[in-house]
């Protein structure tokens, strides 16, 4: 088994593969890589598709998936960062592994893609509040937040957090909402802090794969949430301005 590295700052990334490398895993390793840190990829299924929709996906199968993890010595990892999963089996078996070796978990909770294609199983989103046990930190956009928790509310999204998952912290980002600013919001038991930058005109697919890719970078390297919530909102908005340039 291999490990890169030191024993705390290669972050492992979990997603599809986007061929366009605008979002997924390879995208995850580019955003890391810009913050200074070392990752590894692991494969949850092959998509097909460009900028602009996404026409197919293809997935692995969990032995696919496990076979790539027993590939390296999760000991030596301290983060990870989960993008798409199709089902809530599958999340529960890497999140699981993840946490049997103390691996801090931040998960994009990516339902559907930008352009509406669906990767999670609808039917079995209602199962996934029993997932956030491993979960360290929860990276929700509005409808995400609204489908796991049923609500958006800040205060009342504190209060479920300090009444079932004391130890999870959700950053609900806003980016998705019509204001002038991004004002992202760090949700913890006990307090709500607001992070606001200014926001970019124009849209690109991955921004939630940089964001959380960013949001773990940062962590493993000390940065509190809120330092961690700029350095996001920061590459979130250079990644918007570089997709400008391309239209493949």
């Amino acid at each position: 088994m291999e490990a890169i590295g030191s024993d705390s700052d290669a972050i492992i990334v979990v997603g599809g593969l986007d061929p366009s490398t605008y979002a997924g895993i390879i995208r995850d390793c580019i955003t890391i890589s810009k913050l200074g840190g070392e990752s590894i990829a692991i494969s949850t299924c092959l998509t097909f598709q460009n900028h602009h929709q996404v026409y197919e996906v293809q997935w692995l199968t969990e032995g696919q998936i496990a076979g790539q993890l027993d590939a390296f010595d999760l000991r030596r990892f301290r983060w990870a960062k989960i993008g798409a999963l199709q089902s809530h089996d599958l999340a529960k078996g890497i999140m699981t592994r993840l946490k049997q070796n103390q691996i801090n978990v931040v998960w994009d909770p990516v339902f559907n893609a930008t352009s509406g294609y669906v990767f999670f199983k609808q039917d079995e989103i209602a199962l996934v509040p029993s997932l956030l046990q491993h979960v360290n930190i929860l990276t929700p956009n509005i409808n995400e937040c609204q489908q796991i928790f049923e609500t958006t509310d800040p205060y009342e999204l504190r209060h479920l957090l300090a009444e079932r998952w004391p130890s999870l912290t959700v950053i609900l980002k806003s980016g998705h909402a019509s204001d002038k600013c991004i004002q992202d919001r760090i949700i913890t038991s006990g307090e709500i802090v607001e992070v606001c930058t200014e926001k970019v005109n124009g849209s690109a697919h991955g921004t939630g794969c940089v964001f959380a890719s960013a949001i773990a970078a940062a962590q493993s390297k000390k940065h509190t949430l809120r330092e961690a919530t700029l350095l996001a909102q920061w590459q979130v908005r250079q990644h918007i301005i570089n997709a400008k340039k391309s239209d493949l």
